[in-house]
């Protein structure tokens, strides 16, 4: 016998299967909502747009030390996950599938230090960096910054334009057209 608990919101069986055949079904009418016409579940609504539609917030939680993801597939291929990875240095990161279908990280945060840290297109950042992008920078504006610094110290940093410079030039090198 199948018997629903007003009182504790609650489905109870003794062994029986509860079978919904060419009806749609609701709990507390809004609280899980499923359109037999389409296969769409709502939860806080009675209308879901999309396949499954929560009105209100979601949690995905896991132990201490574990990994969290979304995961996007097209067809039985993950194509993109979102992961928040609190077994290595808490990291939040957006990965997507390579031409080999291999996810790859294109952007990673990492909050287990005093100052978060962020790298494009790799999911370690440079030590003392803000922010860490492998591979180039394109921009279509202005680009600001207090200094520009080549990592080892022994690269170069080349302009292939105009540069124009508001204040003096200092060099303890040579300095050659």
């Amino acid at each position: 016998q199948l018997q629903y608990d007003v009182s504790a919101h609650a489905l109870k069986s003794s062994g029986a299967t509860l079978d919904f055949n060419g009806t749609d079904f609701s709990f507390n009418t809004n609280d899980l909502f499923i359109d037999q016409s389409t296969s769409r579940v709502g939860i806080g609504t009675t209308s879901p747009q999309t396949l499954l539609h929560v009105v209100g917030n979601i949690r995905v939680e896991a132990g201490s030390n574990e990994t969290q993801n979304i995961q996007f597939f097209e067809s039985a291929v993950e194509r993109a996950r979102i992961e928040f990875d609190s077994s290595t240095a808490n990291d939040f990161s957006l990965q997507t599938a390579d031409n080999s279908d291999a996810l790859q990280d294109r952007l990673t945060i990492q909050t287990s230090q005093d100052a978060t840290q962020v790298s494009i297109g790799t999911a370690t950042p440079a030590t003392n960096m803000e922010l860490t992008v492998e591979g180039d920078i394109s921009a279509s504006g202005t680009v600001f910054a207090d200094a520009f610094q080549s990592v080892t110290g022994n690269s170069t940093i080349d302009f292939n334009d105009d540069v124009d410079v508001d204040g003096n030039i200092t060099a303890s090198g040579n300095i050659s057209a």
